[in-house]
C-alpha cells in the first residue's frame, strides 16, 4: 500500500475557522463549513477509488444547492465560490482518471529534526477559549514527540486535531486575540502534522505487523482497520464529518485489497470482511442520525400552515433540507443496506407529501396571481422611491415638466400598488414575511411618500408662484413708468444698466411663469391662477419698456452749459486727465457754475490719558460741476464730475490744487444726440 495516511489540507483547515468565524450569510457559512469538510477527502482520493469520488460528489451537490441561495454580497462569498469551484474541478479530474494538482502542503520532516511545536497561546479570559488553548499546547507538544513511524499516535493525534477544531470554532471570538492566537496556532499545527504525514507516508515508518507472516500489505490494511475501528466504536451517530473521514479511508483500504492478486487467503478474507463490518457499523450509525434528521423535517412540516407551502422559498427549502438528507444517505455508497432502503424511501414520501401540500395551496392563491412576486414588486417600489428635490424660482421650463412628470409617476404608481394591497387584504393567506411586506409597503405608499412628494411639491409651487409674483410686481411698476419724468427716467429706464436690469427681470418672470405652468399641467394643480393671463401681462410690459425706452432715450441730451468760462472749462479737462483718472470724453460742458463755501467743523474727543481733546477747523473751498459725455461697452453715457479746490481744511484735506471730489454715472445718451 502506498499510502498509510491521508494528508490534511492546511489551507483547508485555515477555512474551518475563517468561514465559520467571519461569514455572515448562513448559506455562504454553511458552505465553507461543508468544504471543510470534504477538501480533506478530496485530496485523500485517488483516480481508482470510484466510490469514494461518487460518494464526495453526491456530497459536493448538496452544498452547490445550498450556495445557490447565498448571499452573493457576504465578504466570504468570493472565497467560497471560488474554492467550490476547484473541489468541483478535483472531483472531476480524479473521476477521468486524472491526479488532480495537490493543495500545498508543509515539508516534510524527518525523525532526526522532528517539526517545532507551535508557541503557547497567551491566557483568555474566556473559558472556552482558554481550555481550546490548553487543548492545543498539549496536542503541540505530543506532535512534537512523535516519530514518523509511530502510526497508531498519528492516527490519534489526527482525532484530537478534529476535535480540537470543533472546540476552536465552538469558542470563536475575534475579538479575542488570545482566539485569534489560538485559530493561527491551530493551523500551524495542521501545518507539522502534515509533515509528519507525508514523512510516515515516504516511509519514514516502520511496516505495520505482518499477521504472522501473510501478505504485508493485508496486515497493513488490518492494522489500518484496527485502528479505524477504535475511533468508530465511539463515533456519535451525528459525526457526519468523521463518518465521511473514515468510509473514505475505508474505500482507500478496499481499493488496496481489491488490487491484490490473492484473494483467496483467510488474512485477505478476515481483512475484507473487517472492512464490511465497520463500513456496516458507520452506516448503521449514519443511517439512525439521518432518521432523526428527517423525523424533524416531518416535524416541522406538521407545523406549518396551508398558507406556508404557498410559499415557493417555503417549499423550496423543506425540498433543500430533504435533499441535503437523500444526499447524506447517498454518500454512505451502501444503496442495498436494508436500513439505507427504508430510509429513501421515508424521504420519496415525506417529499411527495410536501409537493402535495405546495399544489393544494398554490391552487388556492392562483385567483390573486403571483402573490409573493407582486408583493416583492411592490415592495421595491415602496423602498425605491426617489422624490426628486423641490424646484426653485430660476427653475425653466423643461425642469419644470421633468420634474411634474416625476412627482406624477410616484403619485400614480403609490395609487395603483395601494389599491391592489386593498384588493388582497383578509383575501390572500400570507406568509410571516409576507404580512411584514404588506405592512411596510401599505405604509410607505400610504403615509410616508405622500408626505415626502406633498411637501417637495408646495415647496416647488411656492418657489415658482413667488418668482412668477415677482415678475408681475415688475410689470406694475414699469407699466406705470413716465417716461417724461427725469427721476424715472434715470431710475427705470435710461440710467446705468436699468434698461438691462428692468428688462432682464421681466424676463425671467416669464420663464417663471411658462415653467409653473409646465408643472400645474404635469400634476394637474386645481388651484392654479390664470398662467396664461400672467404671462400676457409680464410680457406686455417688457414690450411696452422695450419702447418706452427707445422713446426715452431718444429724449436724452446733455444738460445745459451754466457757465463758457473757458478757465473752469480747461481747469475740468487738466483734473480729469490726469494719469490717476484718465477719462476721455465726447463732450464736457459746465453745469454748475462756480461757487464759493467756507464753513467751520469742531469734535470733541478723549486721548489716551482720558484728557477731552477739541478739534477745530475751517474748511474754505470752490466748487463748480462738470458733465462728460464717455462711451462704455459700446455705449454713451453721462457722467457728472464735482471739482474743488481747497484753501483751508482738515488735516489730511489737499489744499491750493483743483480736485475730483465726487463722480457718478448718469443716463445713456445716443451718440447723435450728444452734441445737442
Amino acid at each position: 500500500m502506498t499510502r498509510v495516511l491521508a494528508l490534511l489540507c492546511v489551507w483547508t483547515v485555515l477555512a474551518v475557522l475563517s468561514g465559520s468565524a467571519w461569514a455572515q450569510d448562513a448559506a455562504v457559512k454553511a458552505t465553507l463549513d461543508d468544504l471543510a469538510r470534504l477538501e480533506p477527502q478530496i485530496s485523500a482520493l485517488t483516480p481508482g477509488q470510484g466510490a469514494g469520488i461518487k460518494r464526495v460528489q453526491n456530497l459536493l451537490k448538496v452544498t452547490q444547492q445550498r450556495f445557490a441561495g447565498a448571499n452573493q454580497g457576504d465578504p466570504d462569498y468570493p472565497a467560497a465560490a471560488d474554492r467550490l469551484a476547484k473541489a468541483e474541478a478535483a472531483l472531476a479530474d480524479l473521476a477521468a482518471g486524472k491526479t488532480p494538482e495537490p493543495a500545498p502542503a508543509a515539508p516534510a520532516a524527518t525523525s532526526a529534526e522532528p517539526p517545532a511545536a507551535a508557541p503557547a497561546t497567551a491566557p483568555s479570559a474566556d473559558p472556552k477559549v482558554a481550555a481550546a488553548q490548553a487543548h492545543l499546547d498539549a496536542l503541540n507538544a505530543a506532535v512534537a514527540a512523535t516519530q514518523p513511524n509511530e502510526i497508531d499516535k498519528i492516527q490519534q493525534q489526527r482525532s484530537e486535531l478534529d476535535q480540537l477544531a470543533r472546540e476552536i470554532t465552538a469558542a470563536q471570538n475575534p475579538g479575542d486575540p488570545a482566539w485569534v492566537a489560538a485559530a493561527n496556532g491551530y493551523n500551524d499545527l495542521v501545518a507539522q502534522m502534515n509533515a509528519l504525514i507525508a514523512a510516515a507516508n515516504s516511509g519514514g515508518g516502520a511496516a505495520a505487523p505482518s499477521g504472522g507472516g501473510g501478505d504485508a500489505n493485508v496486515a497493513r490494511a488490518e492494522h489500518e482497520l484496527g485502528l479505524i475501528e477504535r475511533q468508530v466504536e465511539p463515533m456519535q451517530p451525528g459525526d457526519a464529518r468523521l463518518a465521511e473521514r473514515f468510509l473514505a479511508d475505508l474505500d482507500r483500504i478496499g481499493q488496496t485489497l481489491d488490487a491484490l492478486p490473492d484473494k483467496t487467503t483467510a488474512e485477505w478474507q478476515a481483512a475484507d470482511a473487517h472492512r464490511a463490518k465497520l463500513k456496516g457499523t458507520i452506516v448503521e450509525k449514519r443511517v439512525a442520525a439521518l432518521k432523526q434528521t428527517l423525523q424533524q423535517q416531518i416535524d416541522r412540516v406538521n407545523t406549518l400552515d396551508a398558507t406556508d407551502f404557498a410559499v415557493a422559498e417555503t417549499v423550496d427549502g423543506l425540498q433543500r433540507d430533504l435533499d441535503g438528507i437523500r444526499a447524506g444517505l447517498d454518500a454512505l455508497s451502501a444503496p442495498q443496506d436494508p436500513g439505507v432502503v427504508a430510509l429513501g424511501q421515508d424521504i420519496a414520501q415525506v417529499a411527495g407529501a410536501i409537493d402535495q401540500r405546495a399544489q393544494s395551496a398554490g391552487a388556492a392563491v392562483a385567483q390573486y396571481g403571483d402573490v409573493n412576486a407582486r408583493l416583492a414588486e411592490i415592495d421595491g417600489h415602496a423602498r425605491g422611491f426617489k422624490v426628486p428635490p423641490p424646484l426653485t424660482g430660476s427653475a425653466t421650463k423643461d425642469e419644470a415638466a421633468a420634474y411634474g412628470v416625476a412627482i406624477a409617476g410616484i403619485r400614480r404608481q403609490s395609487a395603483e400598488d395601494l389599491a391592489w394591497l386593498d384588493s388582497i387584504n383578509g383575501k390572500v393567506p400570507l406568509t410571516a414575511d409576507q404580512v411584514e411586506s404588506f405592512n411596510r409597503s401599505q405604509s410607505a405608499l400610504a403615509v410616508v411618500t405622500p408626505q415626502e412628494v406633498n411637501q417637495s411639491l408646495l415647496n416647488s409651487q411656492a418657489a415658482l408662484d413667488a418668482a412668477v409674483q415677482q415678475g408681475l410686481t415688475y410689470a406694475d411698476l414699469l407699466n406705470n413708468a413716465d417716461t417724461g419724468n427725469a427721476d424715472d427716467q434715470a431710475n427705470l429706464i435710461t440710467g446705468a444698466g436699468k434698461f438691462e436690469e428692468y428688462q432682464k427681470n421681466l424676463e425671467t418672470g416669464l420663464v417663471a411663469v411658462d415653467a409653473a405652468a409646465a408643472l400645474d399641467g404635469a400634476v394637474a394643480r386645481t388651484d392654479a391662477p390664470d398662467r396664461a393671463a400672467q404671462r400676457a401681462k409680464i410680457a406686455g410690459a417688457l414690450e411696452k419698456y422695450q419702447g418706452s425706452h427707445s422713446e426715452a432715450l431718444a429724449s436724452v441730451r446733455m444738460p445745459e452749459a451754466r457757465s463758457s468760462d473757458a478757465e473752469l472749462v480747461a481747469i475740468a479737462e487738466e483734473v480729469l486727465r490726469r494719469p490717476e483718472y484718465g477719462y476721455q470724453w465726447k463732450r464736457l460742458v459746465v453745469n454748475a457754475d462756480l461757487q464759493h463755501f467756507d464753513k467751520m467743523t469742531g469734535s470733541i474727543d478723549e486721548n489716551t490719558s482720558s484728557d477731552l481733546v477739541v478739534s477745530v477747523y475751517h474748511w474754505v473751498w470752490d466748487e463748480f460741476q462738470v458733465t462728460t459725455a464717455e462711451q462704455r461697452d459700446g455705449r454713451w453715457y453721462l457722467y457728472a464730475n464735482k471739482l474743488r479746490h481747497f484753501t483751508s481744511g482738515g488735516p489730511t484735506t489737499p489744499t491750493g490744487r483743483w480736485i475730483l471730489a465726487d463722480r457718478f454715472e448718469g443716463s445713456e445718451i445716443l451718440e447723435a444726440n450728444i452734441a445737442e
